[in-house]
């Protein structure tokens, strides 16, 4: 068992050279700060593994919902949209037709013969 690559025997050295070099007062002292840090260190990842937990559930998929109606609850508001988009279409298409229309007549109406040329001879 090795804890980042650390085996046992390395880390009861590396205590045992801690405690002759910082003595047994101070390392008491710097192992409660190392606890609390840990301690909090595992409440943060708590908290942040439950809030993830719980995103993760409330956008979770209804596991019975078949691939084909998930599809189809997604595409349901394209097609809405196209729909709509259809309409408009239609509506623009016979605006422009109306319009082609009643300009078509009113130049229909207000056709002007062109005037003759003095230099071209009259149609018999």
């Amino acid at each position: 068992m090795s804890f980042l690559q650390v085996g046992p025997l390395e880390l009861m050295l590396v205590l045992a050279i801690a405690i002759l070099v910082l003595g047994p007062q101070r390392m008491l002292e710097i192992t409660r700060t190392l606890s609390r840090w840990s301690a909090q260190l595992r409440r943060l990842s708590n908290e942040f593994t439950s809030a993830l937990q719980d995103d993760i559930l409330e956008a979770e998929i209804d596991k019975n919902q078949t691939p084909r109606e998930l599809i189809n609850e997604l595409v349901g508001p394209i097609a809405d949209i196209q729909a709509d988009l259809q309409a408009m279409e239609q509506e623009t298409r016979q605006a422009i037709q109306q319009i082609a229309s009643s300009e078509g007549r009113r130049l229909q109406q207000t056709h002007i013969q062109p005037e003759k040329q003095p230099n071209e001879p009259e149609e018999p």
